[in-house]
Protein backbone atom coordinates (compact mmCIF):
# COMPACT_ATOMS: atom_id res chain seq x y z
CA UNK A 1 0.00 0.00 0.00
CA UNK A 2 1.06 3.61 -0.56
CA UNK A 3 0.03 6.87 1.07
CA UNK A 4 0.96 10.32 -0.30
CA UNK A 5 0.35 13.84 0.91
CA UNK A 6 1.22 17.06 -0.96
CA UNK A 7 2.52 20.05 0.96
CA UNK A 8 3.22 23.43 -0.65
CA UNK A 9 6.62 22.53 -2.03
CA UNK A 10 7.20 18.90 -1.16
CA UNK A 11 5.41 15.57 -1.47
CA UNK A 12 5.52 13.03 1.36
CA UNK A 13 4.93 9.34 0.64
CA UNK A 14 4.90 6.18 2.70
CA UNK A 15 5.00 2.72 1.15
CA UNK A 16 4.32 -0.56 2.97
CA UNK A 17 4.87 -4.00 1.53
CA UNK A 18 4.11 -7.45 2.94
CA UNK A 19 4.73 -10.89 1.44
CA UNK A 20 3.97 -14.30 2.94
CA UNK A 21 5.04 -17.27 0.81
CA UNK A 22 4.57 -20.95 1.64
CA UNK A 23 5.58 -23.80 -0.64
CA UNK A 24 5.64 -27.53 0.17
CA UNK A 25 6.38 -30.61 -1.95
CA UNK A 26 5.78 -34.25 -0.97
CA UNK A 27 6.96 -37.20 -3.04
CA UNK A 28 7.39 -40.96 -2.78
CA UNK A 29 11.14 -41.15 -2.40
CA UNK A 30 11.72 -44.90 -2.79
CA UNK A 31 9.24 -45.14 -5.72
CA UNK A 32 8.26 -48.72 -4.84
CA UNK A 33 5.14 -50.47 -3.58
CA UNK A 34 6.90 -51.77 -0.46
CA UNK A 35 5.07 -51.54 2.85
CA UNK A 36 8.06 -49.63 4.18
CA UNK A 37 7.68 -46.28 2.42
CA UNK A 38 10.13 -43.43 2.23
CA UNK A 39 8.82 -39.90 1.78
CA UNK A 40 10.64 -36.72 0.81
CA UNK A 41 9.19 -33.41 1.91
CA UNK A 42 10.74 -30.04 1.22
CA UNK A 43 9.52 -26.50 1.29
CA UNK A 44 10.11 -22.80 1.51
CA UNK A 45 8.42 -20.51 4.05
CA UNK A 46 9.21 -16.86 3.61
CA UNK A 47 7.97 -13.57 5.02
CA UNK A 48 9.01 -10.08 3.96
CA UNK A 49 8.06 -6.66 5.34
CA UNK A 50 9.07 -3.37 3.71
CA UNK A 51 8.71 0.23 4.91
CA UNK A 52 9.79 3.33 2.99
CA UNK A 53 9.25 7.04 3.64
CA UNK A 54 10.20 9.60 1.03
CA UNK A 55 10.27 13.37 0.57
CA UNK A 56 10.34 14.70 -3.00
CA UNK A 57 10.58 18.41 -3.81
CA UNK A 58 7.82 19.85 -5.99
CA UNK A 59 8.91 23.48 -6.12
CA UNK A 60 9.92 25.43 -9.20
CA UNK A 61 13.57 26.10 -8.46
CA UNK A 62 16.97 25.54 -10.00
CA UNK A 63 17.51 22.53 -7.77
CA UNK A 64 15.40 19.63 -6.51
CA UNK A 65 15.86 16.78 -4.09
CA UNK A 66 14.77 13.33 -2.97
CA UNK A 67 15.32 12.07 0.60
CA UNK A 68 14.19 8.78 2.03
CA UNK A 69 14.33 6.15 4.77
CA UNK A 70 14.02 2.45 4.00
CA UNK A 71 13.75 -0.75 6.04
CA UNK A 72 13.43 -4.36 4.97
CA UNK A 73 12.94 -7.61 6.92
CA UNK A 74 13.19 -11.04 5.35
CA UNK A 75 12.80 -14.45 7.01
CA UNK A 76 13.35 -17.44 4.73
CA UNK A 77 13.11 -21.01 6.11
CA UNK A 78 13.78 -24.05 3.91
CA UNK A 79 13.46 -27.59 5.38
CA UNK A 80 14.35 -30.83 3.57
CA UNK A 81 13.31 -34.15 5.12
CA UNK A 82 13.62 -37.78 4.02
CA UNK A 83 11.58 -39.88 6.42
CA UNK A 84 9.54 -43.04 6.85
CA UNK A 85 5.81 -43.34 7.13
CA UNK A 86 4.90 -41.93 10.56
CA UNK A 87 2.32 -44.60 11.37
CA UNK A 88 4.77 -47.38 10.55
CA UNK A 89 7.66 -46.14 12.63
CA UNK A 90 6.82 -44.55 15.97
CA UNK A 91 9.09 -46.14 18.59
CA UNK A 92 12.55 -47.61 18.99
CA UNK A 93 13.78 -50.60 20.99
CA UNK A 94 16.61 -50.77 23.47
CA UNK A 95 20.06 -49.98 22.16
CA UNK A 96 22.24 -52.87 21.01
CA UNK A 97 25.55 -53.47 22.70
CA UNK A 98 27.86 -50.53 22.17
CA UNK A 99 25.17 -48.55 20.37
CA UNK A 100 23.19 -45.42 21.12
CA UNK A 101 19.55 -44.88 20.19
CA UNK A 102 16.73 -42.47 20.94
CA UNK A 103 13.14 -41.86 19.99
CA UNK A 104 12.53 -40.96 16.37
CA UNK A 105 8.75 -40.46 16.18
CA UNK A 106 8.93 -38.85 12.72
CA UNK A 107 11.02 -41.67 11.29
CA UNK A 108 13.67 -39.27 10.05
CA UNK A 109 16.37 -40.74 7.81
CA UNK A 110 17.90 -37.46 6.68
CA UNK A 111 16.93 -33.93 7.64
CA UNK A 112 18.41 -30.55 6.93
CA UNK A 113 17.06 -27.07 7.35
CA UNK A 114 18.35 -23.60 6.70
CA UNK A 115 16.99 -20.23 7.70
CA UNK A 116 18.29 -16.86 6.60
CA UNK A 117 17.07 -13.71 8.37
CA UNK A 118 18.03 -10.32 7.01
CA UNK A 119 17.26 -6.90 8.44
CA UNK A 120 18.27 -3.91 6.33
CA UNK A 121 17.96 -0.20 6.96
CA UNK A 122 19.03 2.65 4.73
CA UNK A 123 18.93 6.43 4.48
CA UNK A 124 19.46 8.06 1.11
CA UNK A 125 19.29 11.36 -0.67
CA UNK A 126 19.85 12.89 -4.08
CA UNK A 127 20.08 16.50 -5.18
CA UNK A 128 19.83 17.70 -8.77
CA UNK A 129 21.18 21.18 -9.59
CA UNK A 130 20.67 23.10 -12.84
CA UNK A 131 23.97 24.96 -13.25
CA UNK A 132 22.82 26.61 -16.49
CA UNK A 133 20.54 25.95 -19.45
CA UNK A 134 23.06 23.40 -20.71
CA UNK A 135 24.73 22.00 -17.60
CA UNK A 136 23.30 20.10 -14.63
CA UNK A 137 24.84 18.30 -11.66
CA UNK A 138 23.49 15.38 -9.63
CA UNK A 139 24.84 14.41 -6.20
CA UNK A 140 23.61 11.36 -4.30
CA UNK A 141 24.45 9.27 -1.28
CA UNK A 142 23.12 6.25 0.60
CA UNK A 143 23.99 4.71 3.96
CA UNK A 144 23.10 1.01 4.28
CA UNK A 145 23.30 -1.42 7.17
CA UNK A 146 22.50 -5.12 6.76
CA UNK A 147 22.20 -7.53 9.69
CA UNK A 148 22.49 -11.10 8.51
CA UNK A 149 21.74 -14.25 10.53
CA UNK A 150 21.80 -17.82 9.28
CA UNK A 151 20.70 -20.97 11.10
CA UNK A 152 21.17 -24.54 9.93
CA UNK A 153 20.60 -28.12 11.04
CA UNK A 154 21.75 -31.37 9.47
CA UNK A 155 20.71 -34.81 10.74
CA UNK A 156 21.74 -38.16 9.28
CA UNK A 157 20.08 -41.14 10.93
CA UNK A 158 21.34 -44.66 10.25
CA UNK A 159 18.25 -46.87 10.30
CA UNK A 160 18.64 -50.65 10.58
CA UNK A 161 15.10 -51.29 9.33
CA UNK A 162 15.98 -49.39 6.17
CA UNK A 163 19.43 -50.91 5.68
CA UNK A 164 18.83 -54.57 6.48
CA UNK A 165 15.10 -55.02 5.99
CA UNK A 166 14.55 -56.50 9.46
CA UNK A 167 12.51 -55.25 12.39
CA UNK A 168 15.40 -53.69 14.35
CA UNK A 169 14.44 -50.06 14.68
CA UNK A 170 17.70 -48.83 16.15
CA UNK A 171 18.59 -45.31 15.11
CA UNK A 172 22.08 -43.85 15.05
CA UNK A 173 23.01 -40.25 14.31
CA UNK A 174 25.90 -40.37 11.83
CA UNK A 175 26.03 -36.65 11.15
CA UNK A 176 29.36 -34.94 10.63
CA UNK A 177 31.77 -34.26 13.48
CA UNK A 178 30.65 -32.29 16.51
CA UNK A 179 26.99 -32.36 15.46
CA UNK A 180 26.50 -36.12 15.87
CA UNK A 181 25.52 -38.39 18.71
CA UNK A 182 23.32 -36.10 20.81
CA UNK A 183 19.98 -37.73 21.71
CA UNK A 184 18.46 -34.31 22.47
CA UNK A 185 19.23 -33.07 18.97
CA UNK A 186 16.22 -33.18 16.65
CA UNK A 187 14.55 -31.27 13.85
CA UNK A 188 13.98 -28.19 16.03
CA UNK A 189 17.65 -28.05 16.98
CA UNK A 190 19.98 -25.42 15.56
CA UNK A 191 23.42 -26.92 14.94
CA UNK A 192 25.10 -23.76 13.73
CA UNK A 193 24.38 -20.06 13.77
CA UNK A 194 26.13 -17.54 11.54
CA UNK A 195 25.69 -13.82 11.92
CA UNK A 196 27.36 -10.66 10.77
CA UNK A 197 26.67 -6.98 10.14
CA UNK A 198 27.63 -5.16 6.96
CA UNK A 199 27.50 -1.40 6.52
CA UNK A 200 28.58 0.95 3.80
CA UNK A 201 28.15 4.46 2.42
CA UNK A 202 27.81 4.77 -1.33
CA UNK A 203 27.71 7.92 -3.38
CA UNK A 204 27.27 9.23 -6.89
CA UNK A 205 28.25 12.35 -8.80
CA UNK A 206 26.97 12.88 -12.34
CA UNK A 207 27.49 15.81 -14.71
CA UNK A 208 25.24 16.35 -17.77
CA UNK A 209 25.72 18.60 -20.78
CA UNK A 210 22.93 19.38 -23.27
CA UNK A 211 24.30 21.37 -26.22
CA UNK A 212 20.94 21.26 -28.03
CA UNK A 213 19.84 19.58 -31.28
CA UNK A 214 18.70 16.51 -29.34
CA UNK A 215 22.11 15.61 -27.85
CA UNK A 216 22.98 14.72 -24.27
CA UNK A 217 26.45 13.97 -22.85
CA UNK A 218 27.11 12.76 -19.32
CA UNK A 219 29.79 11.45 -17.01
CA UNK A 220 29.23 9.55 -13.76
CA UNK A 221 31.41 8.33 -10.92
CA UNK A 222 29.72 6.13 -8.33
CA UNK A 223 30.41 3.34 -5.89
CA UNK A 224 28.21 0.47 -4.79
CA UNK A 225 28.18 -2.43 -2.38
CA UNK A 226 26.55 -5.83 -1.92
CA UNK A 227 26.27 -7.41 1.51
CA UNK A 228 28.19 -10.58 2.32
CA UNK A 229 26.71 -13.70 3.85
CA UNK A 230 26.99 -17.40 4.57
CA UNK A 231 26.32 -20.26 2.22
CA UNK A 232 24.26 -22.63 4.34
CA UNK A 233 25.39 -26.24 4.04
CA UNK A 234 28.87 -25.51 5.34
CA UNK A 235 28.31 -27.96 8.20
CA UNK A 236 29.65 -30.63 5.88
CA UNK A 237 33.15 -29.17 5.93
CA UNK A 238 34.66 -32.39 4.58
CA UNK A 239 32.84 -31.94 1.28
CA UNK A 240 33.90 -28.31 1.03
CA UNK A 241 37.53 -29.11 1.68
CA UNK A 242 37.28 -32.02 -0.75
CA UNK A 243 36.46 -29.47 -3.42
CA UNK A 244 39.47 -27.34 -2.57
CA UNK A 245 37.44 -24.83 -0.57
CA UNK A 246 39.05 -24.39 2.85
CA UNK A 247 36.42 -22.22 4.50
CA UNK A 248 33.29 -22.29 6.58
CA UNK A 249 31.16 -21.15 3.67
CA UNK A 250 31.28 -17.46 4.49
CA UNK A 251 31.82 -14.80 1.87
CA UNK A 252 32.63 -11.11 2.24
CA UNK A 253 30.77 -8.05 1.02
CA UNK A 254 31.39 -6.81 -2.51
CA UNK A 255 32.46 -3.24 -3.26
CA UNK A 256 32.41 -1.51 -6.63
CA UNK A 257 33.69 1.74 -8.12
CA UNK A 258 32.08 2.72 -11.44
CA UNK A 259 33.19 5.22 -14.09
CA UNK A 260 30.87 5.95 -17.01
CA UNK A 261 30.79 8.30 -20.01
CA UNK A 262 27.78 8.44 -22.30
CA UNK A 263 26.10 10.15 -25.22
CA UNK A 264 22.50 10.15 -26.43
CA UNK A 265 21.56 11.78 -29.69
CA UNK A 266 19.03 11.97 -32.49
CA UNK A 267 19.74 12.31 -36.21
CA UNK A 268 17.97 12.18 -39.57
CA UNK A 269 15.10 14.41 -38.44
CA UNK A 270 14.65 12.38 -35.23
CA UNK A 271 14.26 9.13 -37.18
CA UNK A 272 17.49 7.74 -35.72
CA UNK A 273 18.03 7.60 -31.95
CA UNK A 274 21.38 6.40 -30.65
CA UNK A 275 23.12 5.84 -27.33
CA UNK A 276 26.80 5.09 -26.68
CA UNK A 277 28.17 4.32 -23.20
CA UNK A 278 31.74 3.62 -22.16
CA UNK A 279 32.35 2.10 -18.72
CA UNK A 280 35.07 0.95 -16.35
CA UNK A 281 34.18 -1.06 -13.22
CA UNK A 282 36.59 -1.99 -10.42
CA UNK A 283 35.41 -4.72 -8.02
CA UNK A 284 36.84 -5.42 -4.57
CA UNK A 285 35.89 -8.92 -3.32
CA UNK A 286 33.47 -9.50 -6.19
CA UNK A 287 31.04 -12.32 -5.36
CA UNK A 288 31.17 -15.16 -7.89
CA UNK A 289 29.41 -18.52 -7.81
CA UNK A 290 31.96 -21.30 -8.19
CA UNK A 291 30.71 -24.75 -9.12
CA UNK A 292 33.02 -27.70 -8.54
CA UNK A 293 33.11 -31.46 -8.04
CA UNK A 294 34.65 -33.27 -5.10
CA UNK A 295 37.45 -35.79 -5.49
CA UNK A 296 36.64 -39.11 -7.24
CA UNK A 297 35.14 -41.60 -6.82
CA UNK A 298 32.28 -39.62 -5.23
CA UNK A 299 32.55 -36.62 -7.61
CA UNK A 300 29.70 -34.77 -5.90
CA UNK A 301 28.65 -31.50 -7.51
CA UNK A 302 28.76 -28.54 -5.12
CA UNK A 303 28.88 -24.78 -5.38
CA UNK A 304 29.95 -21.88 -3.19
CA UNK A 305 30.07 -18.11 -3.38
CA UNK A 306 33.68 -16.95 -3.45
CA UNK A 307 35.28 -13.49 -3.42
CA UNK A 308 37.82 -12.23 -5.93
CA UNK A 309 39.06 -8.86 -7.14
CA UNK A 310 38.10 -8.09 -10.73
CA UNK A 311 37.64 -5.34 -13.26
CA UNK A 312 35.59 -4.87 -16.42
CA UNK A 313 35.67 -2.21 -19.09
CA UNK A 314 33.91 -1.84 -22.38
CA UNK A 315 31.51 -0.06 -24.68
CA UNK A 316 27.78 -0.38 -25.32
CA UNK A 317 25.83 0.91 -28.31
CA UNK A 318 22.11 0.90 -29.10
CA UNK A 319 20.17 2.55 -31.88
CA UNK A 320 16.60 2.70 -33.17
CA UNK A 321 16.02 3.70 -36.79
CA UNK A 322 12.58 4.45 -38.22
CA UNK A 323 13.47 3.56 -41.81
CA UNK A 324 9.95 4.23 -43.06
CA UNK A 325 6.60 4.77 -41.38
CA UNK A 326 6.16 0.98 -41.42
CA UNK A 327 9.68 -0.36 -41.09
CA UNK A 328 11.75 -0.10 -37.89
CA UNK A 329 15.20 -1.47 -37.03
CA UNK A 330 16.83 -1.79 -33.60
CA UNK A 331 20.53 -2.59 -33.26
CA UNK A 332 22.66 -3.24 -30.17
CA UNK A 333 26.33 -4.05 -29.66
CA UNK A 334 28.47 -4.44 -26.55
CA UNK A 335 32.14 -5.07 -25.88
CA UNK A 336 33.01 -6.18 -22.35
CA UNK A 337 36.52 -7.10 -21.28
CA UNK A 338 36.52 -8.83 -17.88
CA UNK A 339 39.44 -10.07 -15.82
CA UNK A 340 40.20 -11.41 -12.35
CA UNK A 341 42.86 -9.04 -10.99
CA UNK A 342 43.67 -10.52 -7.58
CA UNK A 343 45.53 -13.69 -6.59
CA UNK A 344 42.89 -16.38 -5.93
CA UNK A 345 43.76 -20.09 -5.67
CA UNK A 346 41.50 -23.14 -6.15
CA UNK A 347 41.89 -26.89 -6.53
CA UNK A 348 40.16 -28.52 -9.49
CA UNK A 349 39.69 -32.31 -9.26
CA UNK A 350 38.72 -32.64 -12.90
CA UNK A 351 41.41 -30.63 -14.65
CA UNK A 352 43.91 -29.57 -11.98
CA UNK A 353 47.58 -30.41 -12.44
CA UNK A 354 49.06 -33.08 -10.11
CA UNK A 355 52.42 -33.14 -8.38
CA UNK A 356 54.73 -36.18 -8.18
CA UNK A 357 52.61 -37.58 -5.33
CA UNK A 358 49.38 -37.26 -7.28
CA UNK A 359 48.18 -34.33 -5.18
CA UNK A 360 46.33 -31.50 -6.92
CA UNK A 361 48.34 -28.30 -7.30
CA UNK A 362 46.28 -25.21 -6.39
CA UNK A 363 46.01 -22.89 -9.38
CA UNK A 364 45.79 -19.12 -9.49
CA UNK A 365 42.81 -17.77 -11.48
CA UNK A 366 44.31 -14.28 -11.69
CA UNK A 367 44.01 -13.07 -15.27
CA UNK A 368 41.03 -15.32 -16.09
CA UNK A 369 37.78 -14.10 -17.59
CA UNK A 370 34.70 -13.86 -15.40
CA UNK A 371 32.23 -16.69 -15.86
CA UNK A 372 29.24 -16.22 -18.21
CA UNK A 373 30.68 -12.92 -19.46
CA UNK A 374 31.12 -12.91 -23.26
CA UNK A 375 33.48 -10.32 -24.64
CA UNK A 376 31.14 -9.36 -27.49
CA UNK A 377 27.38 -9.43 -28.05
CA UNK A 378 25.31 -8.00 -30.90
CA UNK A 379 21.72 -8.13 -32.07
CA UNK A 380 19.63 -6.70 -34.93
CA UNK A 381 15.81 -6.63 -34.87
CA UNK A 382 13.66 -5.57 -37.82
CA UNK A 383 9.87 -5.07 -37.62
CA UNK A 384 7.44 -4.27 -40.42
CA UNK A 385 3.96 -2.89 -39.62
CA UNK A 386 1.12 -3.33 -42.14
CA UNK A 387 -2.20 -1.64 -41.23
CA UNK A 388 -5.33 -2.86 -43.06
CA UNK A 389 -9.10 -2.56 -42.73
CA UNK A 390 -9.00 -5.88 -40.89
CA UNK A 391 -6.46 -4.75 -38.29
CA UNK A 392 -2.69 -4.43 -38.13
CA UNK A 393 -0.25 -7.13 -39.16
CA UNK A 394 3.32 -7.16 -37.83
CA UNK A 395 6.22 -9.37 -38.86
CA UNK A 396 9.71 -9.26 -37.42
CA UNK A 397 12.98 -11.05 -36.86
CA UNK A 398 15.90 -10.85 -34.45
CA UNK A 399 19.38 -12.09 -35.28
CA UNK A 400 21.75 -12.21 -32.31
CA UNK A 401 25.38 -13.11 -31.71
CA UNK A 402 26.94 -14.03 -28.35
CA UNK A 403 30.71 -14.51 -28.04
CA UNK A 404 32.70 -17.15 -26.22
CA UNK A 405 31.77 -17.79 -22.58
CA UNK A 406 33.41 -19.63 -19.71
CA UNK A 407 31.25 -21.60 -17.29
CA UNK A 408 33.74 -21.78 -14.43
CA UNK A 409 36.13 -19.36 -12.76
CA UNK A 410 39.08 -21.59 -13.70
CA UNK A 411 38.20 -21.09 -17.42
CA UNK A 412 38.24 -24.80 -18.32
CA UNK A 413 34.64 -25.44 -19.41
CA UNK A 414 33.70 -23.04 -22.19
CA UNK A 415 31.63 -22.62 -25.34
CA UNK A 416 32.49 -20.70 -28.48
CA UNK A 417 30.38 -17.92 -29.94
CA UNK A 418 26.99 -18.70 -31.39
CA UNK A 419 24.17 -17.05 -33.34
CA UNK A 420 20.43 -17.28 -32.83
CA UNK A 421 17.53 -16.42 -35.12
CA UNK A 422 14.02 -15.65 -33.79
CA UNK A 423 10.90 -14.91 -35.84
CA UNK A 424 7.74 -13.04 -34.89
CA UNK A 425 4.35 -12.43 -36.51
CA UNK A 426 1.11 -11.00 -35.11
CA UNK A 427 -2.31 -9.67 -36.01
CA UNK A 428 -4.31 -7.22 -33.90
CA UNK A 429 -7.94 -6.35 -34.64
CA UNK A 430 -8.86 -2.77 -35.44
CA UNK A 431 -10.36 -2.13 -32.01
CA UNK A 432 -7.48 -3.96 -30.21
CA UNK A 433 -9.97 -6.49 -28.86
CA UNK A 434 -8.42 -9.57 -30.45
CA UNK A 435 -4.87 -10.56 -31.28
CA UNK A 436 -3.02 -13.59 -32.60
CA UNK A 437 0.72 -14.03 -32.15
CA UNK A 438 3.14 -16.62 -33.53
CA UNK A 439 6.80 -16.85 -32.50
CA UNK A 440 9.71 -19.02 -33.51
CA UNK A 441 12.69 -19.09 -31.17
CA UNK A 442 16.06 -20.43 -32.23
CA UNK A 443 14.54 -21.48 -35.54
CA UNK A 444 17.89 -22.76 -36.87
CA UNK A 445 17.99 -25.19 -33.91
CA UNK A 446 21.40 -24.22 -32.56
CA UNK A 447 22.63 -26.46 -29.74
CA UNK A 448 23.89 -23.96 -27.16
CA UNK A 449 24.36 -24.31 -23.41
CA UNK A 450 23.59 -22.03 -20.46
CA UNK A 451 25.96 -24.05 -18.27
CA UNK A 452 28.36 -26.92 -18.84
CA UNK A 453 30.72 -29.03 -16.72
CA UNK A 454 32.67 -32.29 -16.71
CA UNK A 455 33.50 -34.82 -13.98
CA UNK A 456 36.49 -37.10 -13.42
CA UNK A 457 36.50 -40.89 -13.16
CA UNK A 458 37.79 -42.40 -9.95
CA UNK A 459 39.73 -45.16 -11.77
CA UNK A 460 40.82 -42.99 -14.70
CA UNK A 461 44.37 -41.97 -15.45
CA UNK A 462 45.01 -38.25 -15.12
CA UNK A 463 46.06 -36.63 -18.38
CA UNK A 464 44.29 -39.22 -20.57
CA UNK A 465 40.77 -39.22 -22.08
CA UNK A 466 39.76 -41.95 -19.61
CA UNK A 467 39.98 -39.44 -16.78
CA UNK A 468 37.00 -37.39 -18.02
CA UNK A 469 33.96 -39.61 -17.57
CA UNK A 470 30.95 -37.37 -18.14
CA UNK A 471 30.20 -33.91 -19.50
CA UNK A 472 26.83 -32.19 -19.69
CA UNK A 473 24.90 -28.98 -19.36
CA UNK A 474 21.57 -27.22 -19.74
CA UNK A 475 20.75 -26.08 -23.30
CA UNK A 476 19.07 -22.77 -24.05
Amino acid sequence: GKFTYDFDSVQFSYTYGYLNYEYTTIEDYDRTDNDYSVVLTSGQYQKQITHEMQLVSTWDKKWNYVFGLFSFEDENFQPFNIHTDEEYYQTVANAPVGGQTWDNPLGVIYYQSGEVDNESIAAYGEVGIELSDQWSLTLGGRYSEDDYTGFETQLRYYNLVREFGVQLPYVYDVSVGQFSGDPDRYVETVDAKHEDTYENFTGKISLEYRPGDGNLFWGTIANGYKMGGVRLGSLDAALLEGGGVVSNGRFDQEDLIMYELGWKGTMLDNKLQTEVVGFYYVYDDMQQLRGYRTEPPASISLSEVVNMDAETYGLEFSGTWLITDRLRAIGTYSYNNSEVTGDTFFQNHTYGERDENGEIIPENVKGNDLRITPEQKAALSVHYFWPTDFGQFTIGTTYAYVGKRYFDVENYDSEGGYTRLDLFASWTSENDRYSITATGRNVTDELVYNNYSCSAAGDGVYGTPSFITRCGGAPI
